[in-house]
């Protein structure tokens, strides 16, 4: 439980840097910071806006939309397990913006 709460104060650092990864190209750190970050979004469950504004993290829509480019740039073996989590974990309107997200990030 300790280790959820250190996680989470980190989750500002945390999506700092997967912005600063994404205007840089770097797209290994980028998934790294959206790997940690999309673990948070699972624990947490909720995705209530204000909830997760005031945990430091981003709306999910926010989230998603901005790892686009991260994510067209990473193996589709590495993003399923990562989608199945959040899928297993998010409330419904989580699960609903997941699917939407996903509907958009297929070719």
């Amino acid at each position: 439980m300790v280790r959820e709460k250190v996680e989470i104060k980190r989750a500002g650092e945390y999506y700092y840097n997967l912005q600063s990864a994404i205007k840089s190209k770097d797209f290994i750190n980028g998934f790294l910071n959206f790997n940690k970050l999309a673990q948070l979004y699972s624990l947490l469950g909720i995705t209530d806006t204000t909830f997760l504004i005031m945990r430091g993290l981003p709306p999910l829509t926010t989230f998603l939309d901005i790892s686009m480019e991260i994510l067209h740039n990473t193996g589709p073996e590495k993003l399923e397990k990562i989608f199945k989590d959040l899928e297993n974990n998010l409330d419904v309107a989580g699960k609903r913006e997941l699917l939407r997200f996903m509907s958009k990030l297929k070719p």
